[in-house]
C-alpha cells in the first residue's frame, strides 16, 4: 500500500521511508530520525505535530537547559511540584529532540529516562504520545556521539535522504517546494492544516496492529528472530543486538505489516532485510553504508533457510552431523530436538533405542566443550548446560530404575545421564 500523507504536508523526497515512520506512529514508540543538516527532520516534526491536532514542542537538546523541560520547582506548600513554563513538557502530546547527538552526556542521561518511560524524574507525562528524536550522522563536525543506551530506546532508526540521493527532477521538486516554515519575500508556504485522513489512517492500522499480536504471523516473525542472534554471529550486527532490540524488531515488523496493509508475509526473511537499516541503530553509530553488510548477511541466511524447511523432518542423527559439518545454526534445533526426546517423550517406551541414541549426543556434545567454545559464543553454550541441568533434574532417576531392563535402550540411557552427571 502506497502512501501520500508526507507529500501533502509538502514533505518531497521521503515516499521511500514514509512507511516506516507511520509505522513508528502506529507503534507509539520512539523514532531517531538520522540526517544531514536541512534535510527536513524539524520540518517533518513539526508538520506531524500540526497534521494531528497535537500540542507539540520542538526541543534542542544540545543547548536547552533541564529547567526548560520540567519547569522550576515550587516547594511552597510542602511537597515538590514543578511550575510550567511555555517550554515544559508537562502536557505535550508529541515531541521532536533535536540535536540530541551534539548534547552533553549529562542532558543524553536525562533525556533517555523521558524517551525510555516518558517520565521526569519519575513523574510521568501522562499527556506525551509520540517522542520523535533527531541526530546528523556520526562523523559530523560538533556531534559528541550518541550513547548506546539511548539509542537503543529507539524504535525505528531512520536515515532520512539527503540531496545526494534525488535523482535531478526529485531534486528540482525539492529546491522549488516552499513549505510554512520557508519564505519567498514576504510569502510564505501554507501552513499545515489538521489532516483528519492521517488521523484515521493511524487508527485504522493499530487496530491492525492489536489484530496481529499472537497471530500465525507474529510467531512467523519470533521464530526467525529466535534464530537471528545466531545467525548475525561474527558480522557487525552481533554488537546492535540484545534482548530489547530483539523485542523491539518484532514490534516494528508487524507495524509495519499493519501500515502496509498486508494480512500475510510470505517471505519473512525479505521482510527483515527490507527493514534492518531502520530496525537497527546501524545508522545512528556508523558511519559506512549497510547494504554491503546485509548482502553478506543474505548469502549467509539463503542457506539457512532452506535447511531450516529441511530440519522439519530431518532425523536426530542428521541434525547431529550436519551440525559437525560446520552448519552452526542447527545447534537450537538439534538441542531443542534431544530434550523433546529425553524429557518430553520419555514416556513412550518404544523410543528407547532413540532416548540412547539422543543421551549419547549429548553426552558427546559435554566432552567436546571445549572444541564448541571455538565455533560459537559463550552463550550458546549455556543452552548445552541449561539442558544438562533439565535433563538431571526432570529426568530422575528414580523413573529410570523402574523402566523393564528388556526394554531395548533404557539401561543405555540410564549409564549416560549418570556420567553427564559424574
Amino acid at each position: 500500500m502506497k502512501h501520500d500523507f508526507l507529500s501533502r504536508l509538502g514533505v518531497v523526497g521521503w515516499e521511500e521511508i514514509e512507511p516506516y515512520l507511520l509505522a513508528g506512529l502506529v507503534l507509539r514508540e520512539p523514532v531517531l530520525l538520522v540526517g544531514a543538516p536541512g534535510t527536513g527532520k524539524t520540518f517533518v516534526a513539526i508538520a506531524l505535530g500540526k497534521a494531528l491536532g497535537l500540542n507539540y514542542h520542538v526541543y534542542d537538546a544540545s543547548k536547552g537547559m533541564f529547567e526548560d523541560i520540567i519547569g522550576f520547582p515550587d516547594y511552597s506548600d510542602g511537597k515538590v511540584r514543578y511550575v510550567p513554563t511555555e517550554l515544559s513538557i508537562w502536557e505535550r502530546e508529541l515531541i521532536f529532540v533535536d540535536e540530541i547527538s551534539r548534547a552533553s552526556p549529562e542532558m543524553q542521561n536525562k533525556w533517555l529516562e523521558i524517551i525510555r518511560s516518558r517520565s521526569v524524574m519519575g513523574i510521568p507525562v501522562k499527556t506525551l504520545k509520540y517522542i520523535i528524536g533527531g541526530m546528523n550522522p556520526p562523523g559530523y563536525l560538533g556531534v559528541v556521539g550518541i550513547d548506546l543506551a539511548l539509542v537503543d530506546r529507539f524504535a525505528w532508526i531512520i536515515r532520512v535522504p539527503n540531496s545526494l540521493d534525488f535523482e535531478k527532477e526529485k531534486l528540482r521538486d525539492v529546491i522549488s517546494t516552499i513549505t510554512f516554515m520557508d519564505h519567498l519575500g514576504s510569502e510564505t508556504g501554507e501552513d499545515v492544516q489538521k489532516m483528519e485522513e492521517l488521523v484515521s489512517f493511524l487508527k485504522e492500522a493499530e487496530d491492525a496492529l492489536k489484530k496481529l499480536v499472537n497471530s500465525d504471523t507474529d510467531k512467523k516473525v519470533q521464530d526467525f528472530l529466535i534464530e537471528f542472534p545466531l545467525l548475525v554471529q561474527g558480522t557487525p550486527f552481533e554488537e546492535l543486538i540484545n534482548n530489547r532490540r530483539l523485542s523491539m524488531m518484532r514490534r516494528c515488523i508487524l507495524s509495519y505489516i499493519a501500515v502496509s496493509g498486508l494480512k500475510d508475509i510470505q517471505d519473512i526473511k525479505d521482510t527483515v532485510f527490507k527493514l534492518l537499516p531502520y530496525i537497527l541503530p546501524w545508522y545512528a553509530v556508523k558511519i559506512e553504508p549497510i547494504e554491503d553488510y546485509i548482502a553478506v548477511l543474505k548469502e549467509r541466511l539463503d542457506p539457512y533457510f532452506e535447511f531450516n524447511t529441511y530440519l522439519k523432518t530431518a532425523s536426530l542423527t542428521e541434525m547431529y552431523n550436519k551440525f559437525w559439518e560446520g552448519h552452526r545454526y542447527v545447534l537450537p534445533f538439534l538441542l531443542e530436538k534431544i530434550k523433546k526426546i529425553l524429557i518430553e517423550e520419555r514416556d513412550n517406551e518404544q523410543n528407547g533405542a532413540l532416548m540412547a541414541i539422543a543421551a549419547q549426543m549429548l553426552l558427546e556434545l559435554q566432552k567436546r566443550k571445549n572444541e564448541l567454545l571455538q565455533m560459537l559464543p559463550p552463550e550458546k553454550i549455556k543452552l548445552i548446560d541449561n539442558l544438562f541441568i533439565d535433563i538431571t533434574k526432570d529426568a530422575s532417576f528414580e523413573w529410570w530404575e523402574g523402566r523393564e531392563v528388556n526394554v531395548k535402550g533404557f539401561p543405555r540411557v540410564k549409564e549416560l545421564l549418570e556420567q553427564i552427571v559424574a
